[in-house]
């Protein structure tokens, strides 16, 4: 005679079931701290794709870096050519450079010193 109720599993079949269940859980939702072995392919496409999207963001900040970077040392050039033709009463020199500069679109800076 057995004791199992029709219709229901017994206790070592449903706590397989329950074990089924939170692995097929943890498959659809892993933790961020899971390893990469118990992760399914779409769980490492989107790994995949926001490293993707780290680097893009990475390049970017480097490349408006460097742009910051040469225009810094053009104006630090210019000023320097500038400081030469003034030092030198470089009268033509001095307009070429002004004329050279304002075309390139830089802009004249003064500093406030009161």
């Amino acid at each position: 005679m057995s004791t199992l109720i029709e219709g229901l599993p017994c206790g070592k079949c449903a706590a397989l079931s329950a074990h089924v269940n939170h692995l097929s859980q943890t498959a659809r939702d892993p933790k961020p701290h899971t390893n990469y072995k118990y992760l399914g392919l779409a769980n490492m496409q989107d790994i995949a794709q926001s490293y993707a999207d780290q680097a893009w963001q990475l390049r970017l900040q480097g490349l408006n870096a460097s742009c910051k970077y040469i225009s810094a040392l053009t104006r630090l050039d210019d000023y320097h050519r500038l400081l030469m033709a003034i030092s030198e009463h470089d009268i033509s020199r001095l307009q070429q450079i002004i004329h050279v500069a304002l075309g390139n679109g830089a802009s004249v800076r003064c500093k406030d010193t009161t």
